[in-house]
């Protein structure tokens, strides 16, 4: 890996793999993160730099921007405190309190003139996830493939809310937490943050954490909640638990593939 001469000498050593995904890939340096992307795409970077930067004072740790290179693709931030939720077991500390008071203060926020917004229509959101079932469908049982079919054949739920300004990938790998208490320490990977339903990052915390977890949000969410934002938050954690279960599969990621089959009977 050869890095420009403005980003290596800000690094102590030289950064060890880390992990990543289908959009960047991960190096730790000391206690900086160096996350590089896949596919650079340097409009994309600076509103993710924007934001992460407008974002500094929600009550959850987010990364702040250290360093920058839009045609590279690379963001370095300190390495915020706590391990994926994905990777570890749950603990008996609730996050229903500190996620409801994040989601409250993210989703009033005040949006970067740079944000982009995501107003892809319902039916392409069923639609691709149609697409991507057949990836899925080895991995469950003959009774869960006639639950899938059952949703994929009913319209899509009508909008709700105003579109506010939402992180957009909010799933169990984007959450950080202490590992001794449970407690959130952080949320990371803001590359998908924009403009659009709130639903959306309610509804990958239903897939991941249940219908418990997602009470306890609710009741410290601060904005009305409607019947119809709960009839999309539904949808959106069934359509985002066929991508898991497909991305899992295809890639190998037992983690991915492991944990949606875990969470398949409260999502359905």
């Amino acid at each position: 890996m050869t890095l420009p001469a403005s980003i290596r000498k800000l690094l102590p050593h030289d950064p060890t793999p880390l992990g990543g995904g289908l959009d960047n890939t991960v190096y730790t340096s000391g206690n900086l993160i160096v996350r590089i992307a896949n596919n650079p795409n340097p409009d994309a970077l600076r509103r993710e730099a924007a934001l992460l930067t407008a974002i500094a004072d929600l009550p959850v740790a987010t990364p702040v921007p250290v360093a920058v290179d839009d045609d590279a693709g690379i963001l370095v931030y300190h390495r915020l405190p706590g391990t994926p939720l994905l990777h570890r077991p749950r603990t008996a500390a609730t996050l229903g309190p500190s996620l409801g008071k994040l989601l409250s203060a993210l989703h009033s926020a005040p949006i970067p003139p740079t944000t982009r917004t995501d107003d892809t229509p319902l039916t392409d959101w069923l639609t691709d996830t149609a697409d991507t079932y057949p990836a899925a469908a080895p991995a469950l049982t003959p009774t869960q493939r006639r639950a899938v079919e059952h949703f994929l054949a009913t319209p899509p739920p009508a909008p709700a809310s105003p579109p506010v300004l939402t992180h957009s990938d909010l799933g169990a790998e984007h959450l950080l937490i202490d590992p001794d208490t449970g407690a959130l320490t952080g949320i990371i990977d803001w590359t998908d943050a924009t403009i659009t339903h709130r639903a959306v990052d309610f509804g990958r915390l239903y897939r991941d954490l249940g219908p418990t977890t997602h009470s306890e949000v609710l009741a410290h969410y601060s904005p009305e909640w409607t019947e119809a934002d709960e009839h999309l938050t539904r949808f959106f954690a069934r359509c985002t638990l066929i991508e898991d279960l497909a991305y899992g599969l295809t890639t190998a990621r037992h983690t991915y593939l492991s944990a949606a089959l875990a969470n398949f009977s409260h999502t359905f």
